[in-house]
């Protein structure tokens, strides 16, 4: 059986934002601590970590045992696992355009408020741990067709790449397989 690639984020209290760092890099997994641009839970600190593994049924296992590593030592908030944009049950596909706003901060920045007026579908957000690198991202629900909605965030690829000439530095378009707490996004998404 050929195995999938898969990516999982666990979301942890903010109260201990050095600790977890240090217990992430311990571990060789990666810290993330992602403020949203608006919504409830702006600021949310999280593990990424990545594996490949045969089914979405096994996946959903190594993110309960790895949820079961950081529970002693944190408050978790979310578990949420994904995949690369393949056909499969989901809860939402969503696609990350990834920008490094090194030079020109204040221009760059600005021009993601425009865009957000003009696109309100785009998502954004920045990890807090690199300051410099923000996110866009797109979120559709409701779909079973992989194929759609690659063309969709394809769409959006454009826009960013075409009408704002935005740094990007990397685009990775997935299928959430699971989320454990999707409220922890209302009012961003």
């Amino acid at each position: 059986m050929e195995e999938k690639y898969y990516e999982l984020h666990v979301t942890v209290a903010t109260d201990r934002v050095l600790l977890f760092t240090d217990f992430c890099k311990s571990t060789g997994a990666k810290p993330l601590y992602i403020q949203l641009d608006e919504g409830l839970h702006k600021n949310q600190l999280m593990v990424a970590v990545t594996k490949m593994l045969p089914d979405d049924i096994i996946a959903k296992q190594w993110a309960r045992v790895y949820e079961s590593y950081l529970d002693p030592h944190f408050t978790i908030l979310r578990n949420k696992l994904e995949s690369r944009l393949i056909e499969g049950p989901n809860e939402y596909y969503e696609a990350h355009w990834k920008l490094d706003l090194r030079k020109d901060e204040h221009f760059w920045r600005c021009t993601l408020n425009e865009m957000k007026k003009k696109h309100p579908y785009l998502l954004i957000s920045h990890n807090l741990l690199d300051t410099r690198i923000h996110y866009v991202s797109q979120r559709i629900y409701g779909s079973l067709d992989p194929v759609t909605a690659s063309e969709k965030f394809a769409a959006s690829g454009d826009i960013l790449k075409e009408f704002y000439a935005l740094p990007l530095v990397k685009t990775h378009y997935e299928r959430c397989v699971w989320d454990s707490n999707p409220a922890l996004d209302f009012g961003w998404s």
